[in-house]
């Protein structure tokens, strides 16, 4: 088989592309990502013997679960932010050790 010369606009035709091919795929890269939705709590949940409570992110693998507390109004689809949308403060005051003195 005879070999193949390449001529210098073949090559700038080949350049040419591959540049067209990196900037569709930084294009691609630069737009927004969608938004993550996570499944937050709004009542108290007890699953899986641990409790969530309103504001805290449920885990999403068990689907049935997720439709239910969607369903039954306990739990949201919502799209996060970097922090958390839900703050709490104590309910009660925090303890502390008092000397008694008759």
């Amino acid at each position: 088989m005879p070999k193949k010369t390449i001529t210098p606009a073949e090559i700038s035709t080949a350049e040419q592309l591959q540049e067209n091919e990196m900037d569709t795929s930084t294009d691609e890269l630069q737009q927004e990502e969608e938004p993550v939705k996570q499944l937050v709590a709004v009542y108290p949940i007890l699953f899986e013997s641990k409790q969530y409570n309103p504001g805290q992110v449920l885990p999403a693998y068990n689907l049935a679960m997720n439709e239910a507390w969607v369903a039954a109004g306990t739990a949201e689809w919502l799209v996060m932010e970097k922090e958390s949308p839900v703050t709490a403060r104590h309910a009660a005051a925090q303890g502390c050790l008092v000397r008694y003195q008759p």
